[in-house]
């Protein structure tokens, strides 16, 4: 008895759970809820790596962050280069937000860090309601919102909390605001992508512009039809009066529907592109003051942009350019991790089977629940495609090509492979379920009525000859439950870690005891973290070698040269002039700095006109000045590297 009880307990909750996750009414919280909580899991995993030490940094914070620390302390990076030109090329709204909190003494390193798990959780949401507008089956959103931000935390976008990171929410926003034709929502999105995140507004406007040219061509397409019908059809237009005549009432309400639809789409769609357009004027200003950018011509001259380069561009064969490599790539990288996101490749042709390819709507019953709102993925793809190639052929001048695919095939991707699992999980359980005696599938499922006649009941196989069938189905499930739910176990590190920690904390805690106006020279990684960890200026570093403004780069570049001549002269007359030029007052040296080696595989072989004397003077055996002082100079040291004090070589 106890056992037929616990048996019925046990198919009602199942019962009770597929309704929830398979309501078209959508009135269930819970699989918003658990979607939330997913999200709000991995951003946790995410705050523990950040929180991990007081010297932890997400990587692009390098350059994108530190030089916010002058919302706190205004004495910072004083006429600092480098400072001065991240400042410069930061969207308006993305520096107001930082500013914001800064206000509120949250230290733009906290704040950097805290962003992400938040905007996770916005993702979440609107990536939950756009699936359900697409596809109202609330287990496809709960499945849409896991897929995404396991693509999410698995690379350094979202994690970032650079402007990049908002892209993802806006996008969702935005679509949500044209399924839903909220123009509040929508207006409101596209204008804040614009002032954080400019480049990806620029997808959202053409896919906005996409829909206004089929409501324009829709409307032409009527138009003409109209008048063939009546060139064709002269004599018949007496009686296509008469017939208006009778019908006129309906013909009317029927034409000013169509006429008021029509109207709300181009108010909808005409005001989206004018608030972008206010919005983007003053981004046509960001890093003015370090132009111009670099041209395709330039780029291929200059060391950096080809092999051995810190940003390899051109040498590459064609595949590896157009398709894969960084920087100019269509597909971006990792686009199917996690594995199950390959489903999404089979939403085509579940969508076309809803005209054309009835067997397999008959096989997949569910797929019939695809709305038109499926459109606004492939023209969200087709803006993504347009901009990739005028990219390419403004290349820098629209910045890379690859900004313009990655963040909107992701969202795709996901989006697509929910929705397609969650059809082809369900095929497999009704096919499996007919075997299973007094389960009435359409107290579940939305399936065609031909399933749920008495005759289809009355031929159903007996359960023991396709018991295989329901073994089947519970294997995909778990499976499906496996490679979903639990695949951030099968990952070596999750989230993707791309928090730098800081190597040489006594060397951070003695320059931030320094006045804020030094400065200090060095050509070691360690000096990367300078700015971020210590809040002091240096000179030049690996990091920020960003050559797509030259302006800047030409400057920074002539700052790298001039150290590498004067860390490797034998003269000092050439030091000294190089200490008082700059106004140095630390310099820092990597231990290994004076071997060959360190010349030839580091990054400074792209600067071959320093690097390749100051190789001469090594092979010939001669001793650079400032490794002669490194003992006699140095106020701090390490294992790995020393920092000299610029008076004493001054002095020397």
């Amino acid at each position: 008895m106890s056992n037929s009880v616990n048996h019925s307990q046990g198919r009602n909750w199942r019962d009770r759970l597929m309704q929830i996750c398979f309501d078209r009414s959508g009135r269930s919280p819970w699989p918003l809820l658990w979607s939330l909580a997913i999200a709000a899991l991995y951003g946790g995993l995410s705050l523990h790596q950040g929180f991990s030490g007081e010297f932890v940094v997400q990587d692009d914070a390098r350059q994108h962050v530190f030089w916010m620390q002058r919302f706190l302390n205004p004495s910072l990076f004083h006429n600092d280069l480098i400072a001065d030109y991240f400042e410069s090329i930061a969207p308006i709204g993305y520096t107001k937000l930082y500013q914001l909190a800064a206000f509120f003494q949250i230290n733009p390193l906290i704040f950097n860090k805290l962003l992400p798990p938040i905007l996770g959780l916005i993702i979440t949401f609107f990536t939950y309601r756009v699936t359900f507008a697409i596809f109202p089956v609330p287990v496809a959103g709960f499945l849409a919102t896991v897929l995404l931000n396991q693509s999410l935390w698995l690379k350094d976008d979202l994690v970032s909390g650079t402007s990049r990171a908002f892209a993802f929410p806006l996008f969702l926003a935005i679509l949500d605001g044209l399924a839903r034709k909220s123009p509040q929502l929508l207006w409101s999105s596209i204008a804040l992508q614009g002032l954080i995140c400019p480049t990806y507004a620029l997808v959202s406007g053409g896919l906005i512009s996409i829909k206004l040219a089929w409501v324009g061509y829709q409307k032409l397409e009527r138009a003409w039809l109209s008048a063939a019908w009546t060139i064709r059809n002269p004599s018949d237009l007496k009686v296509a009066e008469d017939l208006a005549l009778q019908k006129s009432d309906l013909v009317l309400a029927i034409q000013s529907r169509l006429i008021d639809a029509e109207r709300q789409q181009l108010f909808l769609y005409i005001g989206a592109l004018g608030s972008l357009f206010l919005v983007l004027l003053p981004v046509l200003f960001l890093g003015q003051d370090f132009g111009p950018v670099v041209s395709e011509k330039i780029a291929r001259t200059m060391p950096e942009f080809l092999d051995g380069g810190r940003t390899n561009i051109f040498d590459r064969d064609w595949i590896d350019y157009w398709f894969f490599g960084r920087g100019t790539n269509l597909i971006p990288r990792s686009l199917l991790t996690p594995v199950t996101l390959i489903f999404g490749f089979a939403l085509p042709l579940f969508q076309l089977s809803l005209s054309q390819l009835k067997g397999i709507q008959a096989r997949f019953p569910l797929s019939h629940r695809i709305t038109p709102e499926v459109n606004n993925l492939w023209q969200l793809g087709l803006a993504s495609i347009g901009w990739f190639l005028l990219a390419h052929g403004l290349l820098f001048r629209l910045h890379l090509p690859s900004r313009y695919t990655g963040h909107s095939f992701r969202i795709i991707i996901a989006i697509a492979a929910a929705i397609s699992l969650v059809i082809v999980w369900e095929a497999l359980q009704r096919w499996a379920g007919r075997s299973i005696p007094n389960f009435d599938s359409s107290a579940v499922y939305s399936l065609p009525p031909l399933f749920n006649t008495p005759i289809a009941q009355a031929i159903r196989p007996k359960p023991k000859s396709l018991r295989w069938k329901v073994y089947l189905s519970r294997s995909f499930s778990m499976i499906l439950i496996v490679l979903v739910l639990g695949y951030p176990l099968l990952v070596p590190t999750f989230p993707a870690n791309s928090y730098q920690t800081g190597r040489a904390v006594k060397l951070y805690q003695f320059l931030q005891g320094q006045p804020t106006d030094i400065k200090i020279a060095s050509l070691s990684s360690i000096g990367d973290d300078i700015p971020t960890f210590a809040g002091r200026s240096i000179l030049t570093g690996k990091e920020y070698a960003v050559p797509y403004h030259l302006g800047y780069y030409r400057l920074f570049r002539e700052r790298i040269l001039r150290t590498i001549e004067a860390q490797y002269s034998t003269h000092t007359q050439s030091m000294k002039f190089f200490l008082a030029r700059y106004h140095i007052s630390f310099w820092l040296i990597d231990r290994a700095a004076f071997s060959e080696n360190y010349l030839k595989d580091s990054w400074l072989e792209q600067y071959p006109e320093a690097s390749e004397p100051a190789l001469q003077t090594l092979r010939q055996e001669q001793t650079p000045l400032v490794q002669s002082l490194m003992n006699s100079c140095a106020v701090l040291q390490d294992q790995t590297w020393v920092l000299l004090d610029a008076q004493c070589l001054r002095d020397s």
